[in-house]
């Protein structure tokens, strides 16, 4: 079930580029039905973490940022940044993923970056958008399949 995650995290960000090009294009749409079936599974709600609902300029800022919060707290969190790019095993809502992801958003939005000119948070975990995302992808995947 990981690859299939994996799959549906890499093509969320533009589905269409994805299943449009060779080779990748030819695999999907030879295993599109399957494909489709599996990313059900990783549908984001509000209740469980879902990588598709996190988002971040550079992973290592993440990596900073959890780094920097275990020196606040005292303790060091016991995820790694593999961790979050995934909801397996799914935990329930405020399981130690969502915590993480929510903490270094809240420090992101404290301390925003300039990005085209405009004040922005580089970590995000948004359920509503990875919802939206999810439901992005899946239309232009079924368009395309």
């Amino acid at each position: 079930m990981r690859i299939a995650e994996g799959i549906l995290n890499g093509l969320s960000a533009d589905p269409k580029a994805f299943v449009n090009t060779s080779p990748f294009g030819d695999l999907f749409h030879a295993h599109a039905d399957e494909l489709l079936e599996a990313f059900e599974r990783f549908r984001p709600s509000e209740r469980t973490y879902s990588p598709l609902s996190f988002f971040f300029n550079f992973s290592h800022n993440v990596v900073k940022g959890t780094i920097v919060d275990a020196l606040v707290r005292g303790s060091p969190w016991n995820l790694t940044l593999n961790d979050l790019l995934t909801g397996l095993p799914c935990e329930g809502e405020s399981g130690p993923r969502q915590v993480l992801a929510t903490t270094l958003m809240g420090y992101a939005r404290r301390n925003p970056d300039r990005i085209r000119g405009q004040l922005t948070p580089v970590i995000v975990y948004d359920p509503r958008a990875g919802r939206q995302a999810y439901g992005i992808a899946m239309r232009k995947l079924r368009e395309s399949g």
